[in-house]
C-alpha cells in the first residue's frame, strides 16, 4: 500500500491563477457617493456655472451702459440661438404666422451676413461708443453730433426709400432752377441738362406724380412751386426727417473740416493700402464727437459700394469757400436759409418762393458757377443711387416690406386688415423664444432709507429670465364718451387701460447688502450676502387718455405693486444673530422699498413714452389743422405705428 505525503509551507504556496501585480495595473480606489452627495455636488456645479453666467451678463450690461455694444461674435450667437429655438420649431402656428416667421428668420440671416461684410472690424460699435462717450463727457461743440441723430441719418440713408427720394427731389428741384437759369442765358443751350447730368434710372425713379418736371427742361414756375411745397409738407409730417437733414448737414461740415487734417490723411492712406481704420488710436488726438462723425462717414461708404465721399466733400468745400468770398452769392445763401426756416415754422408762402426763384434766375453770379453746382448735384445723386443699389440694403428693405405686408394686408384684396391670430402666434412662439434668450436681467442697486439712522444699500440683484413672465396677464379696456345733443358743447372721450400682472415668482441669489445704523455715538455697519425669494408679486397699472388734455396723450392714474411674501436668507454677515432677531422687521422694510422702486420705474417708463408720443403726434398735428379733433388714445397709437411703417417702408 502506497502512502502519499502532502508537504506544504504557508509562505511558499503558489496559486496557479495568480497574476503578478504591477504598478500599471493598480487602479485607484473609487468610492461610490451617496445620492445625497451627488445631488449636493451637482447643485454646487450648477451654482458655479450660474454665477459665472450672471457675472458675464452683469458685465455685458455694464458695457452697454457705457456705450459698448456686443461684439459681432456675440451678436451672431444671440441670433443663432433665436433661429434654432425649440419653441419656434415645435409650436404650431397659422399660415400667416408661418410667412411672417419665415420673413423674420430671413431678415436675421441677412443681418448676420451684413455684420460679416459691412462691419468686419466692428466700426458700428466703435461709432456708438464714441458718440455716447462724447455726450456723457459733454465733449460736444455746437456743431457736434449726437448718437441718436447719427443713427437716424444712417438708418434713413440706407433703408428709408422715402427719405432718399426726398433728398433726390430736393436736388432735382435745384437742378431745374439752375438749368432754367443756364438755358435763359445761353439761348436754349442748357435745355435738358437734368436728363444729361443724371442717369436714366435715377430720372425714371424720381419723376413722381408730375413727369414733366424731369422729362424736359421746359418747367414752369407752378411745377417748381408744387414740388417745393410737397418737399416741405413731407418734412413737416415727419419730424425725424427734419432732424436727420440737419444732422446730415452737420456731419458734412465736420467731414469737410477734417478732410485736410494730417491724422485723417494718415487714416486715408492706411485704408488705401488695405489696412483697417484705427480710430481708437490715442495718437490721433481727435475728440470723440469728431471720431463718431468720421466713423459714420465710413459706414455710409461701405453701404454705397465703397464709393468714397471725400471727392464730393472736397468739391462741396470749394463751393462753400466761393460762397463765403462772393458777397452776392452769400446774400442769396442767407436769404435761402431764412426762407427755409420761415417755411418750416409757418405756412408755405408761394409769393416769397416765386420771388426768390426769380431772383436766382436773374442773377448773373449764379450762372458763373452753374457748372460747378450741376456737377455737385450729379455727384450727390450718384451717392444716393449707390445707397439704393447696395444688394444687402435692398434685401433688408425687401424683407422689412414683406413683414409689413404680411402683418397689415391681406393677400387676396390688398386691403389693410387686423389679424388677431398673429398676436396669438407671437404670444406662443416669438415671445417665449425671446424670453428664452434672456437668461438673466441685472437690476440697478437701490438705497433704503427708513430714517436718518438706518441706511441699507442693496446691489448685485440679478433676475433669472425664466421667472420674468407672470402666471396671468389681464387687460381691461374701457371707453367713455360724453356728448350734449342740446348744446354746442363739444363731445369728450376718455379711454382707459388697466394692466394687471399676477403671481410673479423669482429668486435672486448672492445679493450683496451694506447696512449702516447710527445710534448716539455708536455706529453699526455690516456687509453681507443674502438670497431673496419673491413670492406672488402683483403689478397693477391704470392708464387713461382724455381728449380734453392737450399736454399729455395719456397719464397714469395709479401704479400699484404688491409682494405677497418675501423671504430673505442671510448667507454671510458679521452680525448673524442680529438679523435672526430683526428678520421680520428687515423683511417688511425691504419689501416696502422694492415695491416703491418698481412703481417708480414703471411710472418713469410711461412718462417717457407719453413724452415721445406727444412730441411725435404734436409735431404732425401742428403741421396741419390745429383745431382738428384728437382721436382716441388707441387710434393714436395705431396711427403712429402705421405711420412709421408706411413712411419707413413705402
Amino acid at each position: 500500500m502506497a502512502t502519499v505525503y502532502l508537504v506544504s509551507r504557508s509562505d511558499s504556496y503558489s496559486c496557479p491563477q495568480r497574476v503578478p501585480l504591477t504598478e500599471d495595473k493598480v487602479q485607484p480606489v473609487v468610492r461610490r457617493l451617496s445620492q445625497q452627495s451627488e445631488r449636493r455636488q451637482s447643485e454646487e456645479r450648477r451654482k458655479s456655472i450660474a454665477s459665472l453666467e450672471k457675472a458675464a451678463v452683469a458685465e455685458q450690461f455694464s458695457f452697454i451702459q457705457q456705450g459698448k455694444l456686443p461684439t459681432n461674435r456675440q451678436i451672431h450667437s444671440i441670433i443663432s440661438r433665436f433661429l434654432n429655438s425649440d419653441v419656434i420649431k415645435e409650436q404650431p402656428i397659422s399660415e400667416d404666422g408661418q410667412y411672417v416667421l419665415k420673413d423674420i428668420q430671413g431678415l436675421l440671416d441677412v443681418l448676420q451676413r451684413a455684420l460679416d461684410s459691412k462691419n468686419p472690424d466692428e466700426l458700428l460699435q466703435s461709432m456708438i461708443f464714441h458718440a455716447k462717450r462724447a455726450s456723457e463727457l459733454q465733449d460736444t461743440e455746437p456743431s457736434g453730433v449726437k448718437l441718436l441723430t447719427t443713427l437716424k441719418v444712417i438708418r434713413h440713408c440706407l433703408f428709408d426709400s422715402r427719405f432718399r427720394s426726398l433728398l433726390s427731389t430736393i436736388l432735382l428741384v435745384a437742378q431745374n432752377i439752375l438749368s432754367k437759369n443756364a438755358a435763359s442765358r445761353s439761348d436754349g443751350k442748357g435745355k435738358g441738362v437734368a436728363d444729361r447730368v443724371l442717369p436714366e434710372d435715377i430720372v425714371e425713379d424720381l419723376r413722381g406724380s408730375d413727369p414733366d418736371l424731369l422729362r424736359n427742361n421746359d418747367v414752369n414756375e407752378g411745377d417748381l412751386i408744387s414740388h417745393l411745397k410737397n418737399i416741405f409738407d413731407i418734412v413737416k409730417e415727419n419730424p425725424e426727417y427734419k432732424s436727420s437733414l440737419e444732422a446730415l448737414l452737420t456731419l458734412v461740415v465736420i467731414w469737410t473740416v477734417r478732410l485736410s487734417s494730417q491724422p485723417i490723411k494718415q487714416l486715408r492712406n492706411q485704408n488705401s493700402a488695405g489696412k483697417a481704420f484705427d480710430y481708437t488710436n490715442p495718437n490721433l488726438n481727435i475728440p470723440d464727437w469728431e471720431l463718431a462723425a468720421l466713423e459714420a462717414k465710413r459706414i455710409l461708404e461701405r453701404w454705397s459700394r465703397d464709393i468714397r465721399l471725400d471727392p464730393f466733400i472736397k468739391d462741396l468745400n470749394n463751393l462753400a469757400c466761393i460762397v463765403k468770398t462772393d458777397e452776392k452769392l452769400y446774400d442769396l445763401y442767407i436769404k435761402a436759409r431764412i426762407l427755409i426756416h420761415e417755411t418750416l415754422d409757418d405756412e408755405f408762402n408761394k409769393s416769397s418762393w416765386l420771388s426768390f426763384i426769380q431772383e436766382i434766375q436773374d442773377s448773373g453770379v449764379v450762372n458763373s458757377y452753374q457748372k460747378m453746382m450741376t456737377n455737385l448735384i450729379y455727384e450727390a445723386q450718384s451717392n444716393i443711387q449707390a445707397f439704393k443699389e447696395d444688394p444687402l440694403s435692398k434685401e433688408i428693405s425687401q424683407k422689412l416690406q414683406s413683414i409689413y405686408q404680411r402683418l397689415w394686408y391681406t393677400k387676396w384684396n390688398g386691403m389693410a386688415t387686423l389679424k388677431p391670430h398673429l398676436l396669438d402666434d407671437f404670444k406662443m412662439t416669438l415671445l417665449p423664444a425671446l424670453i428664452e434668450q434672456i437668461k438673466y436681467v441685472p437690476l440697478p442697486p437701490f438705497t433704503i432709507r427708513e430714517s436718518k439712522e438706518n441706511t441699507m444699500v442693496i446691489s448685485n440683484m440679478i433676475l433669472s429670465g425664466d421667472t420674468l413672465m407672470p402666471e396671468t396677464i389681464e387687460l381691461k379696456l374701457d371707453d367713455n364718451l360724453r356728448f350734449h345733443p342740446k348744446s354746442k358743447v363739444g363731445s369728450t372721450s376718455v379711454q382707459g387701460l388697466l394692466l394687471q400682472l399676477y403671481d410673479i415668482e423669482t429668486i435672486m441669489e448672492d445679493v450683496k447688502f451694506q447696512y449702516k445704523r447710527k445710534v448716539g455715538f455708536f455706529d453699526i455697519t455690516d456687509l453681507g450676502v443674502a438670497t431673496v425669494h419673491i413670492h406672488g408679486l402683483k403689478l397693477s397699472v391704470k392708464v387713461t387718455s382724455d381728449s380734453m388734455d392737450k399736454l399729455h396723450r395719456f397719464q397714469i392714474q395709479h401704479c400699484f405693486c404688491h409682494i405677497n411674501k418675501l423671504d430673505i436668507r442671510i448667507k454671510e454677515s458679521k452680525h448673524g444673530n442680529f438679523y435672526k432677531v430683526f428678520n421680520p422687521v428687515l423683511t417688511n422694510v425691504v419689501k416696502r422699498q422694492i415695491t416703491k422702486e418698481i412703481e417708480k420705474k414703471v411710472i418713469g417708463l410711461f412718462h417717457k413714452g407719453d413724452e415721445k408720443l406727444t412730441k411725435h403726434l404734436g409735431g404732425r398735428r401742428n403741421s396741419k389743422n390745429k383745431d382738428k379733433r384728437r382721436g382716441s388714445f388707441f387710434s393714436q397709437v395705431a396711427q403712429v405705428v402705421n405711420h412709421k411703417f408706411v413712411n419707413g417702408l413705402k
